[in-house]
């Protein structure tokens, strides 16, 4: 799903809004979601959030690295889920046969837009049709 727009249009913004969902504000404010769901929810679900890009220290996706921490640290508690953050930078994108078909991965390409031509190469593997 590509999501396009002018610098400053809060394209990353939109995307912590959708990794995140309501669960984020549920947790730090110690409540329930909406219609009584454990801790709030997360609108795209996933295994894996992979952000891969440049500015590591960008800070929505910090807080989103930050949140992904508390989601996974307990399993006892109320909010957890078994989810991984990482970030990579555009040189180590491995390939798509890298990834197993029993987890959810998500790979979320940040400002790669001037990358050398190998490296869009690289990402171009995941805008294929199926699996490689």
């Amino acid at each position: 799903m590509p999501v396009i727009g002018t610098s400053g249009s809060d394209k990353t913004n939109i995307l912590e809004n959708l990794f995140l969902g309501t669960k984020a504000e549920c947790i730090c404010k110690g409540k329930k979601g909406p219609k009584g769901t454990s801790y709030g929810s997360t609108y795209i679900a996933c295994d894996d959030l992979i952000v891969c890009g440049y500015h590591p220290d960008e800070p929505k996706w910090a807080f989103v690295r930050y949140m992904y921490g508390i989601i996974s640290k307990d399993p006892k508690a109320p909010y957890y889920e078994n989810i991984r953050f990482s970030y990579i930078s555009p040189e180590k994108i491995p390939s798509v046969r890298a990834f197993s078909p029993e987890q959810s991965t998500v790979i979320v390409f940040e400002d790669v837009c001037l990358v050398p031509e190998y490296i869009q190469n690289q990402i171009g593997q995941f805008f294929g049709n199926g699996r490689h």
